[in-house]
């Protein structure tokens, strides 16, 4: 295992340094969403039926979601405050894993070609690779920004560049820079937090 000593080439707006340990936020909500392998996380908009329910109640709950399909995801009486949704997937998988995690905990990068997007954290998390010098592979980091420009909503971390073999692009350095001549992104205020949608997308209440 090797600490992160490679180039690290970072699309950054905004940050904002958070202490790691902060009081707990408990929340029991649930959204229904699709887990796409380019766009991350998407929210599906009312109530779907015959799809599959995970649970998340505590550290380390992890689930392999099929990309493409519909699921349920629920939070029960998780601390949302130190923790975050952590959705990993690499080039030409069909599926994503999606992991419960504490934020003083650093991503692990273990494949070329992984991407990992982080919902719920305000800044750039500490980074570990499972590799040797030799393939050390760039490091990207893209800010995660809501629709409307408003808000920091997460990171995606991705491991290798199209320079370096990896096909997928991500969409998201499009929305970063049609918000730069915009609003300031602020980093989503949990004391307001009260769902899942706000939390992960800053939509509704």
């Amino acid at each position: 295992m090797l600490r992160i000593s490679a180039i690290v080439v970072v699309a950054l707006w905004v940050s904002s340094c958070m202490p790691l340990q902060r009081f707990p936020y408990p929340m029991s909500d649930s959204i229904f969403v699709v887990v796409r392998g380019e766009n991350g996380i998407t929210p599906i908009q009312g109530e779907q039926s015959g799809v599959s329910r995970i649970v998340f109640s505590r550290v380390g709950d992890r689930f392999r979601i099929r990309i493409g399909e519909p699921v349920e995801i629920v939070y029960s009486n998780v601390d949302v405050a130190n923790t975050m949704l952590v959705a990993s997937s690499v080039d030409g998988s069909n599926y994503v894993d999606l992991t419960l995690q504490r934020q003083a905990e650093p991503i692990v990068l273990s494949s070329k070609c992984q991407t990992v997007q982080i919902r719920g954290i305000d800044r750039i998390p500490s980074i570990t690779a499972l590799d040797n010098e030799k393939h050390l592979q760039q490091i990207i980091a893209t800010p995660i920004i809501s629709p409307d420009c408003s808000t920091l909503l997460g990171y995606e971390i991705r491991y290798g560049s199209i320079q370096q073999g990896c096909t997928r692009t991500s969409s998201l350095v499009e929305q970063l820079s049609r918000c730069r001549s915009g609003t300031i992104a602020t980093p989503v205020d949990l004391r307001r937090v009260k769902s899942l949608k706000k939390l992960w997308f800053n939509i509704g209440q």
